[in-house]
Protein backbone atom coordinates (compact mmCIF):
# COMPACT_ATOMS: atom_id res chain seq x y z
CA UNK A 1 0.00 0.00 0.00
CA UNK A 2 1.21 3.75 -0.69
CA UNK A 3 0.24 6.15 1.40
CA UNK A 4 -1.11 9.23 -0.85
CA UNK A 5 -1.44 12.87 0.71
CA UNK A 6 -2.09 16.05 0.13
CA UNK A 7 -2.49 19.07 2.06
CA UNK A 8 -5.67 21.35 2.10
CA UNK A 9 -3.82 23.87 -0.25
CA UNK A 10 -2.77 21.31 -2.93
CA UNK A 11 -6.65 19.63 -2.39
CA UNK A 12 -8.32 23.38 -3.06
CA UNK A 13 -6.11 24.51 -6.03
CA UNK A 14 -7.09 20.90 -7.97
CA UNK A 15 -10.33 21.42 -7.05
CA UNK A 16 -10.09 24.86 -8.87
CA UNK A 17 -8.58 23.24 -11.53
CA UNK A 18 -11.91 20.47 -12.26
CA UNK A 19 -14.32 23.40 -11.93
CA UNK A 20 -12.02 25.87 -14.37
CA UNK A 21 -11.77 22.22 -16.86
CA UNK A 22 -15.67 21.61 -15.90
CA UNK A 23 -16.55 25.60 -17.83
CA UNK A 24 -13.86 25.38 -20.11
CA UNK A 25 -14.95 21.49 -21.23
CA UNK A 26 -18.63 22.62 -21.18
CA UNK A 27 -18.22 25.62 -23.69
CA UNK A 28 -15.51 23.82 -25.96
CA UNK A 29 -17.98 21.13 -26.42
CA UNK A 30 -21.39 23.01 -26.90
CA UNK A 31 -19.10 24.61 -29.86
CA UNK A 32 -17.88 21.15 -30.98
CA UNK A 33 -21.33 20.23 -31.22
CA UNK A 34 -21.85 22.62 -33.66
CA UNK A 35 -18.49 23.31 -35.76
CA UNK A 36 -16.77 19.68 -35.64
CA UNK A 37 -15.97 18.50 -39.13
CA UNK A 38 -16.73 14.63 -39.92
CA UNK A 39 -12.99 14.10 -40.04
CA UNK A 40 -12.81 15.40 -36.71
CA UNK A 41 -15.50 13.04 -35.68
CA UNK A 42 -14.10 10.08 -37.20
CA UNK A 43 -10.60 10.93 -35.06
CA UNK A 44 -12.60 11.49 -31.89
CA UNK A 45 -14.20 7.67 -32.85
CA UNK A 46 -10.66 6.10 -33.46
CA UNK A 47 -9.54 8.15 -29.89
CA UNK A 48 -12.34 5.84 -28.39
CA UNK A 49 -11.61 2.97 -29.80
CA UNK A 50 -7.91 3.26 -28.59
CA UNK A 51 -8.95 3.98 -25.08
CA UNK A 52 -11.75 1.42 -25.11
CA UNK A 53 -8.76 -1.97 -26.18
CA UNK A 54 -5.86 -0.31 -24.02
CA UNK A 55 -4.57 -1.96 -21.01
CA UNK A 56 -2.06 0.23 -20.11
CA UNK A 57 -2.99 3.28 -18.11
CA UNK A 58 -0.11 5.68 -20.02
CA UNK A 59 -1.39 4.69 -23.55
CA UNK A 60 -4.65 5.18 -22.46
CA UNK A 61 -4.15 8.88 -21.21
CA UNK A 62 -2.08 9.98 -24.04
CA UNK A 63 -5.57 9.02 -25.92
CA UNK A 64 -7.72 10.84 -23.31
CA UNK A 65 -5.66 13.89 -23.85
CA UNK A 66 -5.51 13.72 -27.41
CA UNK A 67 -9.55 13.24 -27.40
CA UNK A 68 -10.05 16.15 -24.96
CA UNK A 69 -7.43 18.54 -26.80
CA UNK A 70 -9.35 17.22 -30.59
CA UNK A 71 -12.94 18.31 -28.82
CA UNK A 72 -11.49 21.38 -28.01
CA UNK A 73 -9.82 21.98 -31.61
CA UNK A 74 -13.14 21.13 -33.12
CA UNK A 75 -14.47 23.96 -30.95
CA UNK A 76 -13.05 26.35 -33.32
CA UNK A 77 -12.61 28.79 -30.13
CA UNK A 78 -9.05 29.77 -31.15
CA UNK A 79 -7.41 31.44 -28.41
CA UNK A 80 -9.69 30.35 -25.70
CA UNK A 81 -8.95 26.44 -26.38
CA UNK A 82 -5.32 27.69 -25.71
CA UNK A 83 -6.31 28.23 -22.30
CA UNK A 84 -8.77 25.50 -22.12
CA UNK A 85 -5.55 22.91 -23.13
CA UNK A 86 -3.13 24.81 -20.78
CA UNK A 87 -5.65 23.87 -17.86
CA UNK A 88 -6.06 20.70 -19.00
CA UNK A 89 -2.10 20.00 -18.59
CA UNK A 90 -2.24 21.44 -15.32
CA UNK A 91 -4.79 19.32 -13.75
CA UNK A 92 -2.94 16.22 -15.49
CA UNK A 93 -0.03 16.54 -13.24
CA UNK A 94 -2.20 15.94 -10.49
CA UNK A 95 -3.35 12.86 -12.13
CA UNK A 96 -2.95 9.28 -10.65
CA UNK A 97 -2.71 6.45 -12.67
CA UNK A 98 -6.53 4.61 -12.23
CA UNK A 99 -6.82 0.90 -12.60
CA UNK A 100 -7.76 0.65 -16.19
CA UNK A 101 -10.85 -0.65 -15.25
CA UNK A 102 -12.39 2.31 -14.18
CA UNK A 103 -10.96 4.18 -17.40
CA UNK A 104 -12.37 1.56 -19.59
CA UNK A 105 -16.20 2.60 -17.60
CA UNK A 106 -14.97 6.60 -18.50
CA UNK A 107 -14.39 5.36 -21.99
CA UNK A 108 -18.58 4.73 -22.20
CA UNK A 109 -18.55 9.19 -21.65
CA UNK A 110 -16.35 9.66 -24.55
CA UNK A 111 -18.27 7.11 -26.42
CA UNK A 112 -21.62 8.45 -25.21
CA UNK A 113 -20.32 12.39 -26.11
CA UNK A 114 -18.84 11.56 -29.82
CA UNK A 115 -22.39 10.23 -30.46
CA UNK A 116 -24.27 13.52 -29.32
CA UNK A 117 -21.50 15.69 -31.19
CA UNK A 118 -22.10 13.79 -34.46
CA UNK A 119 -25.99 14.30 -33.72
CA UNK A 120 -25.35 17.83 -33.07
CA UNK A 121 -27.10 17.15 -29.86
CA UNK A 122 -25.41 20.48 -28.01
CA UNK A 123 -27.34 19.71 -24.57
CA UNK A 124 -26.42 16.24 -24.69
CA UNK A 125 -23.07 16.77 -25.71
CA UNK A 126 -22.65 19.45 -22.53
CA UNK A 127 -23.87 17.31 -20.56
CA UNK A 128 -22.01 14.30 -20.75
CA UNK A 129 -19.25 16.39 -20.74
CA UNK A 130 -20.33 17.88 -17.77
CA UNK A 131 -20.37 14.83 -15.76
CA UNK A 132 -17.52 13.50 -17.64
CA UNK A 133 -15.35 16.02 -15.39
CA UNK A 134 -17.40 16.89 -12.50
CA UNK A 135 -16.54 13.51 -11.31
CA UNK A 136 -12.82 14.37 -10.88
CA UNK A 137 -14.06 16.20 -7.45
CA UNK A 138 -14.82 12.95 -6.04
CA UNK A 139 -12.41 10.73 -8.05
CA UNK A 140 -9.17 12.38 -7.98
CA UNK A 141 -6.57 12.32 -5.30
CA UNK A 142 -8.89 14.33 -3.09
CA UNK A 143 -11.85 12.49 -3.65
CA UNK A 144 -9.67 9.75 -2.71
CA UNK A 145 -9.18 10.91 0.52
CA UNK A 146 -12.96 11.93 1.60
CA UNK A 147 -11.71 15.59 1.79
CA UNK A 148 -9.22 14.48 4.22
CA UNK A 149 -5.06 14.67 4.06
CA UNK A 150 -4.32 11.00 3.25
CA UNK A 151 -5.49 7.93 2.08
CA UNK A 152 -4.32 4.71 1.44
CA UNK A 153 -4.14 3.08 -2.27
CA UNK A 154 -2.70 0.23 -3.95
CA UNK A 155 0.00 0.13 -6.59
Amino acid sequence: MAKLSASPAESQAVNRLVDRRLLFECAVTHYAAVNATSEQLDELERLTREMAKSSDWSYYHRMDEQFHQLVGTASSLDTAVEVCHETLAELYDYLIPYPIEKLHTSSRDHIALVAALRAGNVEEAVEFSRKHVDILHRTMFMGLTGGRAKASTSD
